[in-house]
């Protein structure tokens, strides 16, 4: 629901309440998010919203917002427990953002972005922004949106964002074999509609990970949790250490 003035909604909730687990099959978990300025109330559970008391308790005590997502649960994937029920919500930028969606999502995908939203939080400050940063990250979400992920599109986006960032490193002085070199130069030089073009080996993945790894723990100390993900390695193929 979206109001141009702040608002009670006490007669979706209603209909909320009988859709989750009385009139449809969405019976295993709900929640609702009612923005606050910058911030956002967040209610959930993972019991069916028609038998809720916490629903009834939100009907005889409304919250007042122009902004309310809400969202009742049909499980397809994932197991039944609070940490599934949306809407999901995250703090980027200094305000809170709030998410959910119907269907099953590609995961693939999803780390990606997610692994890039952390590196901007961990390389940028919130109040010096960097414009080239914004353009990298809206270049790398319209790539999301009609090429697969994989980890020659993680690699080009730290590659990016090293250089927007001033550490971009020196390729010629490095003791990369030959291949994973050139695989870098093509990744640093292409764009991004060329990189799925690109084929990397498992060896090629794991040594430029390596490499990677270490230029970004030199130029921000850190790694943002789900880089491995985003990356598809696996320990137990033997390409993390």
């Amino acid at each position: 629901m979206s109001s141009r003035s702040p608002v009670e909604v006490r007669s979706s909730l209603e209909a909320f309440a009988r859709h989750g687990g009385l009139e449809a099959p969405h019976k295993v978990g709900w929640g609702l998010a009612y923005y606050a300025g910058e911030d956002v109330r967040l209610t959930k559970d993972s019991e069916p919203a028609s038998g809720s008391e916490c629903v009834r308790f939100i009907h005889e005590h409304p919250f007042v917002s122009g902004v309310v997502i809400s969202h009742i649960r049909k499980a397809t994937q994932g197991r039944l427990a609070m940490k599934n029920c949306q809407p999901f919500a995250r703090e980027l930028g200094g305000r809170m953002h709030v998410f959910a969606h119907n269907g099953d999502l590609d995961l693939a995908r999803l780390r990606t972005a997610a692994c890039a939203a952390r590196w901007i939080e961990l390389a940028t400050e919130t109040e010096t922004p960097l414009p080239e940063v914004f353009t990298l990250m809206r270049n790398l979400l319209a790539m999301l949106d009609t090429k697969p992920a994989g980890a020659s599109m993680v690699f080009a986006f730290e590659l990016a964002l090293l250089s927007i960032s001033g550490f971009g490193p020196a390729l010629d002085r490095t003791s990369l074999s030959a291949g994973a070199r050139k695989a870098l130069t093509r990744l640093t030089a292409a764009d991004w509609v060329q990189l799925d073009r690109l084929k990397l080996s498992e060896a090629q993945v794991s040594e430029i990970e390596r490499f990677l790894r270490q230029c970004l723990l030199e130029a921000w100390r850190t790694l943002p949790p789900g880089r491995a993900e985003a990356l598809g390695l696996d320990a137990a193929r033997g390409l993390l250490p």
